[in-house]
């Protein structure tokens, strides 16, 4: 049974399980769909791929959704503040005069700090 407070109150949930083999597994389900945006799905694929136990537990938890809304807030964050910081060390060239250019330096840098991004936050 798992055992939830909404303001104030507590409420009582029950678990059903399916006979699998010799093996119950209880029959989870998520209250919302998965968060489906860019840094939450590479997000999710690294959970699935390396730490599944992890994921498992947030989803058992009903926590998954909160954490890839977490992850995303922190990578969007982490990529403007990262751009902002690399366009001041490594400005751009004139995009009025070669706009070919700064879409590609532009490109470079974006690349660089999503790098980074997924260094530090979605495979961490």
């Amino acid at each position: 049974m798992i055992v939830s407070k909404m303001k104030g109150a507590i409420y009582m949930k029950t678990i059903t399980y399916s006979q699998v083999g010799d093996y119950q597994i209880p029959n989870l389900m998520a209250n919302e769909p998965i968060l489906n945006s860019h840094y939450a799905r590479l997000r999710y694929q690294y959970l699935k791929n390396n730490h599944p136990g992890h994921l498992f537990a947030l989803k058992a938890k009903n926590q998954l959704n909160q954490h890839l809304k977490e992850i995303e807030v922190q990578a969007q964050e982490r990529m403007e503040t990262m751009m902002q910081q690399l366009l001041v060390k490594y400005p751009a060239p004139n995009k009025e005069n070669n706009q070919m250019k700064w879409v590609a330096y532009m490109n470079n840098l974006k690349s660089i700090a999503n790098e980074v991004i997924l260094k530090e936050i979605i495979n961490n």
